[in-house]
């Protein structure tokens, strides 16, 4: 019977050392996700004081926004009408997330969703405000 419970406890312990390993991972994973979109929310922030800005010296937005990059080395998108303003980087890989994003100008600016742990995901200000984006 000592057999056994010698064996039993050494598979114990490689499975509180996979787990613990297991963690390490997924902690390492978020924390990489978590501050690459964070970084990427600080650049758009920058952005966009910078056009407010513009407009608070000129009376009027810029007709244009070009050579800002976003956390990922891609060209921040800048859309604008006569009143709003938006800068939208399309994440890590590029792609928007199926939104029109023009028809979003005019709308109430509140935190749409949270996109900490999705670097993939779109971060969107509108007039210098979050609509989609890693902050509070």
């Amino acid at each position: 019977m000592k057999p056994f419970f010698r064996k039993l406890r050494a598979a114990r312990g490689r499975v509180v050392l996979g787990l613990s390993l297991s963690f390490a991972v997924y902690v390492g994973w978020w924390l990489y996700a978590f501050t690459k979109q964070m970084n990427n929310f600080v650049r758009l922030n920058a952005y966009a004081i910078q056009v407010s800005k513009i407009r608070e010296d000129t009376g009027s937005l810029p007709t244009a926004f070009d050579g800002r990059k976003d956390y990922y080395g891609r060209e921040v998108v800048y859309i604008h009408d006569d009143e709003h303003f938006m800068l939208l980087s399309y994440g890590s890989d590029g792609t928007p997330d199926g939104f029109d994003y023009a028809t979003l100008l005019d709308i109430p600016v509140g935190k749409r969703r949270d996109n900490c742990l999705a670097p993939t995901r779109d971060t969107v200000m509108i007039d210098g405000r979050i609509w989609q984006g890693c902050a509070k």
